[in-house]
């Protein structure tokens, strides 16, 4: 009798991080906007 492997997906996790930085009041709503958010990756903050 064998052993049935499971399937295993790979996720890029990398992509469309944003990073905002101090305090912008109101920066957690989704109406907010993005100019203010830098693009990141998740290398940058290791």
């Amino acid at each position: 009798m064998g052993v049935a492997r499971a399937s295993r997906e790979v996720l890029n996790l990398n992509p469309d991080w944003k990073c905002l930085s101090g305090g912008h009041s109101g920066a957690e709503q989704p109406a907010y906007g993005g100019r203010a958010w830098e693009s990141i990756s998740l290398f940058s903050i290791i």
